[in-house]
């Protein structure tokens, strides 16, 4: 029977100190599941969020001040008066009165005021 050299308690623990943080142990995860749960609810959450802004893919902003009269001409040739949260398409034209002053807010949280006799196009 071949005998073992001995070896020092400094180098054991040094060697085992390396070898832990090169190869970490498995450990088990007891919340890994509702984590994956958790995950997947915010995911359908954020899904659900999102679903008006699909159906509704050309607005770039919204009407979020108007004082006197203003209106907006849509692509098509289509004219409205303009009302405090109306949504603005892509193409869209907003027009001002004389007495006519809009704030638009942009989807990007981007402002614009459009003055008096204005028109923004």
């Amino acid at each position: 029977m071949t005998r073992r050299p001995s070896v020092p308690t400094a180098v054991r623990t040094a060697v085992s100190s390396l070898v832990r943080r090169a190869l970490p142990a498995q450990r088990t995860r007891p919340f890994a599941v509702p984590r994956a749960l958790a995950a997947a609810a915010l995911a359908s959450c954020l899904l659900a969020v999102g679903m008006p802004a699909l159906a509704n893919e050309s607005a770039v902003g919204q009407v979020s001040l108007l004082i006197g009269v203003a209106r907006v001409v849509h692509l098509d040739g289509r004219s409205e008066p303009l009302r405090r949260g109306a949504t603005i398409q892509v193409g869209d034209r907003v027009e001002t009165s004389a007495n006519g002053h809009v704030h638009l807010r942009f989807i990007d949280n981007a402002a614009v005021s459009v003055r008096p006799d204005s028109v923004l196009e």
